[in-house]
């Protein structure tokens, strides 16, 4: 029910003629789509070429429709869109943004508890301090290592979680 990646490819003479499609959920309306035409004869499509570049212009456009399916969401993939979505506002660095990035985390938790929310949480929080968009920094200390804390309780093997709480 979230996003869908379809990717269409005939060999044609020496090449391989792509097209790759991100649509909205239940075959929803297009998002992104490109076609490509790639030379069989090249020796690592992975590393080489147009294909890395394909697939991180999906993943870019992935990420950007992500968070605009909040609301068609519910579940698991509405508190993953919350968190795409908060994940967005808060590396805005503006101080309602990093306010409503941790309301969106609060609901996302709220939806599905995940040790990542709070790391999340967590970094948000060590925004707020090094922008200084709150005043009370003790207040963003202590909730910045409280919301590590429980990240690491619920949570030990999350390489995600890891790298936010290191911080």
């Amino acid at each position: 029910n979230g996003l869908h990646l379809g990717v269409e490819g005939a060999q044609i003479a020496d090449r391989l003629h792509l097209v790759v499609r991100l649509t909205g959920p239940d075959a929803g309306p297009v998002l992104w789509h490109h076609q490509t035409s790639l030379p069989l004869s090249q020796s690592d499509f992975i590393a080489e070429g147009e294909f890395p570049q394909i697939v991180f212009q999906t993943a870019v456009a992935a990420m950007a429709a992500f968070p605009g399916l909040v609301a068609t969401q519910s579940g698991p993939a509405r508190a993953n869109a919350l968190i795409a979505r908060a994940v967005a506002e808060m590396f805005s660095y503006d101080a309602d943004r990093l306010r409503l990035a941790d309301t969106l985390l609060t609901e996302a938790f709220a939806v599905e508890p995940q040790a990542r929310c709070l790391a999340w949480r967590s970094l948000v929080r060590q925004i707020q301090f090094v922008e200084r968009t709150e005043p009370d920094r003790a207040r963003l200390t202590d909730e910045a290592d409280e919301f590590a804390r429980k990240a690491l309780e619920m949570t030990d093997t999350n390489a995600l979680v890891l790298a936010l709480v290191s911080q």
